[in-house]
Protein backbone atom coordinates (compact mmCIF):
# COMPACT_ATOMS: atom_id res chain seq x y z
CA UNK A 1 0.00 0.00 0.00
CA UNK A 2 2.61 2.46 0.55
CA UNK A 3 3.75 1.87 -3.21
CA UNK A 4 0.25 2.96 -4.27
CA UNK A 5 -1.31 5.52 -2.37
CA UNK A 6 -2.61 6.86 -5.50
CA UNK A 7 -5.30 3.79 -6.00
CA UNK A 8 -7.54 4.46 -2.67
CA UNK A 9 -9.69 1.58 -2.37
CA UNK A 10 -9.35 0.54 -6.45
CA UNK A 11 -6.78 -2.13 -5.10
CA UNK A 12 -10.58 -4.12 -3.26
CA UNK A 13 -11.91 -4.26 -6.85
CA UNK A 14 -9.68 -5.04 -9.52
CA UNK A 15 -11.63 -7.04 -11.50
CA UNK A 16 -15.86 -6.69 -12.46
CA UNK A 17 -16.41 -10.17 -10.78
CA UNK A 18 -14.30 -9.37 -7.64
CA UNK A 19 -17.00 -8.49 -5.05
CA UNK A 20 -16.65 -4.49 -4.44
CA UNK A 21 -16.83 -5.19 -0.49
CA UNK A 22 -12.69 -4.76 0.07
CA UNK A 23 -12.44 -7.28 2.71
CA UNK A 24 -8.49 -7.14 2.19
CA UNK A 25 -7.94 -3.90 4.06
CA UNK A 26 -8.92 -4.90 7.42
CA UNK A 27 -7.14 -8.41 7.28
CA UNK A 28 -4.06 -6.61 6.29
CA UNK A 29 -4.88 -3.43 9.39
CA UNK A 30 -5.27 -6.56 11.99
CA UNK A 31 -8.27 -7.70 13.85
CA UNK A 32 -8.89 -5.62 17.16
CA UNK A 33 -9.84 -7.74 19.92
CA UNK A 34 -8.63 -11.05 18.04
CA UNK A 35 -7.55 -12.35 21.60
CA UNK A 36 -10.75 -12.04 23.17
CA UNK A 37 -13.59 -11.33 19.91
CA UNK A 38 -14.08 -10.31 16.94
CA UNK A 39 -14.97 -6.90 15.51
CA UNK A 40 -14.33 -6.06 11.69
CA UNK A 41 -15.25 -2.28 10.19
CA UNK A 42 -15.13 -1.16 6.83
CA UNK A 43 -11.90 1.21 6.30
CA UNK A 44 -12.51 4.45 4.59
CA UNK A 45 -8.52 5.96 3.70
CA UNK A 46 -5.37 3.70 3.28
CA UNK A 47 -4.30 6.19 5.83
CA UNK A 48 -6.67 4.64 8.38
CA UNK A 49 -6.23 0.93 7.36
CA UNK A 50 -1.89 1.62 8.13
CA UNK A 51 -3.07 3.09 11.80
CA UNK A 52 -5.16 0.66 12.68
CA UNK A 53 -2.83 -2.12 11.89
CA UNK A 54 0.14 -0.16 14.17
CA UNK A 55 -2.32 -0.01 16.90
CA UNK A 56 -3.95 -3.71 16.84
CA UNK A 57 0.34 -4.77 16.40
CA UNK A 58 1.31 -2.75 19.58
CA UNK A 59 -2.43 -3.95 21.30
CA UNK A 60 -1.06 -8.00 19.98
CA UNK A 61 2.86 -6.91 21.42
CA UNK A 62 1.22 -5.86 24.89
CA UNK A 63 -0.87 -9.00 25.31
CA UNK A 64 1.81 -11.65 23.90
CA UNK A 65 4.94 -10.25 25.87
CA UNK A 66 2.42 -11.55 28.97
CA UNK A 67 1.51 -15.11 27.91
CA UNK A 68 3.81 -17.93 29.04
CA UNK A 69 3.62 -21.46 27.75
CA UNK A 70 0.19 -22.28 30.40
CA UNK A 71 -1.04 -19.25 28.59
CA UNK A 72 -0.54 -20.26 24.97
CA UNK A 73 -1.65 -23.84 25.93
CA UNK A 74 -5.11 -22.57 27.10
CA UNK A 75 -8.04 -23.10 24.87
CA UNK A 76 -9.22 -19.79 22.58
CA UNK A 77 -12.51 -20.44 21.37
CA UNK A 78 -14.30 -18.17 18.62
CA UNK A 79 -17.97 -18.58 19.04
CA UNK A 80 -21.28 -17.33 17.60
CA UNK A 81 -24.00 -17.43 19.98
CA UNK A 82 -23.01 -18.94 22.63
CA UNK A 83 -21.67 -22.02 20.34
CA UNK A 84 -18.23 -23.03 19.70
CA UNK A 85 -17.31 -22.23 15.76
CA UNK A 86 -13.79 -22.61 16.47
CA UNK A 87 -11.20 -23.92 19.53
CA UNK A 88 -7.89 -24.96 19.84
CA UNK A 89 -4.69 -23.87 21.89
CA UNK A 90 -3.68 -20.00 21.89
CA UNK A 91 -0.67 -21.08 20.13
CA UNK A 92 -2.18 -22.87 17.21
CA UNK A 93 -4.72 -19.87 16.78
CA UNK A 94 -1.75 -17.69 16.75
CA UNK A 95 -0.02 -19.68 14.07
CA UNK A 96 -3.18 -20.62 11.78
CA UNK A 97 -5.19 -17.38 12.43
CA UNK A 98 -2.66 -14.80 12.59
CA UNK A 99 0.41 -16.25 10.74
CA UNK A 100 -1.08 -18.70 7.98
CA UNK A 101 -3.73 -16.31 7.53
CA UNK A 102 -2.44 -12.92 7.45
CA UNK A 103 0.15 -14.24 4.83
CA UNK A 104 -2.83 -15.67 3.06
CA UNK A 105 -4.60 -12.25 2.64
CA UNK A 106 -1.25 -10.29 1.65
CA UNK A 107 -0.36 -12.31 -1.48
CA UNK A 108 -3.90 -12.11 -2.71
CA UNK A 109 -3.20 -8.64 -2.41
CA UNK A 110 -0.46 -8.73 -4.60
CA UNK A 111 -2.00 -10.56 -7.26
CA UNK A 112 -4.79 -7.85 -6.69
CA UNK A 113 -1.58 -4.97 -7.60
CA UNK A 114 -0.15 -6.71 -9.80
CA UNK A 115 -3.58 -6.68 -11.86
CA UNK A 116 -4.08 -2.92 -11.31
CA UNK A 117 0.03 -2.41 -13.16
CA UNK A 118 1.17 -1.66 -9.79
CA UNK A 119 4.78 -2.59 -8.93
CA UNK A 120 5.13 -4.74 -6.44
CA UNK A 121 7.69 -4.64 -3.49
CA UNK A 122 10.45 -6.88 -2.35
CA UNK A 123 7.35 -8.83 0.36
CA UNK A 124 8.68 -12.23 0.86
CA UNK A 125 11.99 -12.23 -1.29
CA UNK A 126 12.46 -10.35 -4.86
CA UNK A 127 9.72 -9.67 -6.82
CA UNK A 128 9.93 -8.95 -10.91
CA UNK A 129 9.91 -5.06 -9.89
CA UNK A 130 12.22 -4.60 -7.28
CA UNK A 131 14.86 -7.11 -6.33
CA UNK A 132 16.70 -5.97 -2.86
CA UNK A 133 19.49 -8.37 -3.37
CA UNK A 134 20.83 -6.83 -6.16
CA UNK A 135 23.63 -4.79 -6.41
CA UNK A 136 23.06 -1.01 -7.61
CA UNK A 137 24.22 0.12 -10.86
Amino acid sequence: MKKSPSLGFRWARPTETRSARGPYGPALRGREGIFDSFTASQPTSVAEIRTKFEESLAGAKAVMSRWGERDLATVWRFQKGGKDLMALPKAAMLRALVLNHHVHHRGQLTVYLRLLDVPLPSVYGPSADENPFMPKG
